[in-house]
């Protein structure tokens, strides 16, 4: 999205992907300059001459990588081909445990960009120096995540009954992401509810939560519908969307359901408050069932609120979190390092 951004702005920008991998297969598809090469294990060695070679018939002046393989693969090649500026994006805060070497990458680097406050401030403790840190958060599709009517049919594959109020959940289903707490929360909102209530989750792995929920004596209740292509669909079925994870660099998938004019619900944890405004969705601390339940049931039994807080979401994914936003501020960053005002290494 990034390259097709910086292309209909005039840039010339291309990506460089694993030969084979599914980004390359879908940048070929939308128009994007695609140039891949084997990039995993040893066989990214191999690659180094061939990727100088084209940096430098290219006369690349931004290198952009944004992950620990890319960026010893940036590192490795920078000088030899010619790139004036490396920048590597931090997704995901993952703690440089390999010390002075890790350091050491981060150096040739003239920026490097976080996807919220909360990983740019871990970046400091890793040692990265402040001057070169800057934040510009992920973004969501949002002409593909838009409010719209909900479909009886898909309703009824994912075992939504009429009447019933549904709270959902996507992600990766891995334990950080709350699921646990979700599931305990809904349980004692279905002891003597005075509605219907279904809890829908999206994800694959998801084995472990459905003997908890059969434990709990709600499966009757909960929908694991694995993993699935159609989340912009699944997400207009629900009422509530849920992540309260524990861990989290900014809670995209959250950011996801907002723009599908969704009530989010997230944590305190990491980045999430970052991307849940207070007038756009309630959060509560991580591992908190108490907090949770009460949550849920304030927008459960105000619709009014809940449709404000739809609203508020829909319109700050738009405002800050769309591919616009994120494209702009990325041109931003690289007007900056042609200009001179971040360092050069």
């Amino acid at each position: 999205n990034v390259v097709k951004g910086l292309t209909a702005s005039g840039w010339s920008a291309g990506l460089i992907a694993h030969r084979g991998g599914a980004l390359a297969e879908r940048a070929g598809t939308v128009g994007v300059e695609v140039h891949s090469f084997p990039l995993y294990g040893t066989a990214m060695f191999a690659s180094i001459a061939p990727v100088v070679r084209l940096l430098r018939s290219k006369h690349v002046d931004v290198l952009h990588c944004h992950g620990a393989r890319d960026h010893l693969l940036s590192v490795l090649v920078k000088r030899a081909g010619g790139v004036r500026y490396l920048v590597r994006t931090r997704h995901n805060h993952i703690p440089l445990n390999s010390g002075a070497f890790s350091r050491l990458l981060f150096r040739p680097c003239s920026a490097v960009v976080t996807v919220s406050d909360f990983v740019q401030r871990l970046s400091m403790e890793d040692g990265i120096e402040k001057r070169v840190l800057r934040t510009i958060h992920s973004a969501v599709d949002v002409e593909r995540y838009h409010p719209g009517p909900r479909s009886s049919q898909l309703a009824s594959e994912l075992g939504i009954r009429p009447g019933e109020l549904v709270v959902g959940h996507v992600s990766s289903l891995v334990e950080r992401k709350g699921v646990e707490v979700l599931l305990r929360a809904v349980e004692r909102l279905r002891r003597g509810a005075e509605y219907p209530l279904r809890c829908v989750i999206l994800g694959g792995n998801y084995q472990p939560w459905a003997a908890l929920a059969e434990q709990l004596g709600i499966a009757d209740g909960v929908t694991f519908a694995g993993h699935r292509l159609d989340v912009p669909a699944v997400l207009l079925q629900f009422d509530v969307f849920v992540m309260v994870s524990s861990k989290e660099a900014l809670g995209t998938a959250a950011i996801e359901a907002m723009s599908a004019g969704i009530a989010v619900i997230g944590s305190t944890a990491g980045g999430m408050p970052e991307s849940i405004a207070l007038d756009c969705g309630l959060t509560v601390p991580p591992h908190d069932v108490d907090a949770l339940t009460g949550a849920i049931r304030t927008l459960l039994d105000d619709p009014v609120r809940r449709a404000a807080l739809a609203a508020a979401g829909r319109q700050r994914a738009v405002d800050h979190f769309s591919t616009t936003v994120l494209v702009e501020n990325t041109k931003r960053l690289y007007d900056d390092l042609l200009k001179g005002a971040l360092p050069r290494r």
